[in-house]
């Protein structure tokens, strides 16, 4: 935008080919082999221009043909390290997030590949890391208006679960790779740093947690305001595979799950088809830094082997809305509708 900045984050993201292998030696079909990767982009792909774009990359990019965690855990992802980082750099996507339950499938191995991916096309990417040290580090950037700024901050990561400790050894530890746990003593002091010392901050919190093809957990409200009340300006979640209902908190806005935007699995389950791109649009008025919070509704049949994302039509805005709002009422009042190139929910 003119004199201003749109950062958007997007969901859950894979372009599945440990399941098109899958589906290509059970049913002979794969959409990769057939269609080639950007094709599952095509209806889409406009909402990458003139914005910053952040994912959750829910796979390891890997060369790696075996893991320890292949009979363990129920399903482990892999992508192809020299495709996919292209692909995301030529769409404008350059900023990932590692911090989810699948960062690690490939193990420590993997985990390094998928580094080394991401650094040869300057992928950045947070949630993760070689130690504890660099997977809590958050992602900042500074915006600057003539002579004001808004620095963001962007925390990430999965939500600790026992097995993924004890039984894969997932989460990142003071001498040893992983995923960051969202450990909330760390991210109060963290945070807590950061608003004492930077005026011009801004806090997201990019969290996996939920569970999948489920609506908002009490877990997930219980950690979302802590966030806030340790002084985070917005909760960005995702992880169940589907778009679960927001709230406002203390005047701050918690997103639950805001879907998949990626994912060409056939979930045998039939999850909400409505997800969401969520945009933090930056801008200068009467001298003065504004913020606005808003979400593009798009549309994956989410139980087909060809999930193509769109963005959704008129038709389906108040289904959608009605999924939102589920339990908080006040979300229908405050928020407004703007139809343009696409349907854009300003909250």
């Amino acid at each position: 935008m003119e004199n201003g900045f749109k950062i958007r984050f997007y969901g859950d993201f894979t372009f599945g080919e440990n399941y098109q292998q899958g589906y290509d030696a059970k049913y002979h079909a794969s959409i990769l082999r057939r269609y080639g990767y950007e094709f599952l982009l095509n209806d889409i792909k406009p909402v990458f221009n003139d914005a910053i774009n952040f994912i959750n990359l829910e796979t390891p990019l890997t060369t790696k043909q075996n893991s320890s965690l292949e009979h363990k855990k129920f399903v482990v992802h892999w992508s192809d390290p020299l495709i996919v980082p292209d692909i995301l750099k030529k769409y404008n996507i350059e900023y990932v997030s590692l911090g989810n339950n699948h960062t690690m499938d490939y193990e420590k191995e993997g985990l390094y590949e998928t580094i080394n991916a991401l650094e040869r096309k300057n992928i950045k990417y947070f949630g993760a890391g070689k130690n504890l040290s660099d997977a809590k580090k958050p992602f900042v950037k500074t915006f600057e208006f003539n002579n004001k700024k808004i620095n963001l901050y962007v925390f990430c990561g999965y939500i600790y679960r026992k097995e993924y400790d004890l039984e894969y050894n997932f989460y990142a530890q003071e001498n040893k790779e992983g995923v960051f746990d969202l450990n909330t003593d760390i991210l109060r002091e963290d945070i807590k740093k950061i608003k004492q010392e930077d005026k011009n901050s801004y806090i997201v919190i990019f969290p996996h947690y939920g569970s999948d093809f489920q609506k908002t957990l009490p877990s997930q409200i219980n950690l979302s305001r802590q966030f806030i009340d340790m002084g985070a300006d917005i909760v960005i979640g995702h992880g169940p595979h589907m778009m679960n209902n927001m709230e406002y908190y203390k005047d701050k806005v918690i997103l639950y799950s805001i879907g998949n935007f990626l994912f060409p699995v056939d979930f045998k389950k039939k999850p909400v088809p409505y997800n969401l791109i969520a945009e933090i649009e930056l801008y200068e008025k009467d001298n003065e830094i504004k913020i606005n919070n808003n979400l593009y509704p798009i549309y994956i049949p989410n139980n087909s082997m060809l999930p193509l994302p769109r963005v959704i039509n008129e038709n389906e805005i108040d289904e959608t809305i009605n999924y939102l709002s589920e339990n908080n009422p006040e979300v229908k009042d405050k928020i407004k509708i703007e139809k343009g190139e696409f349907i854009c929910i300003k909250l």
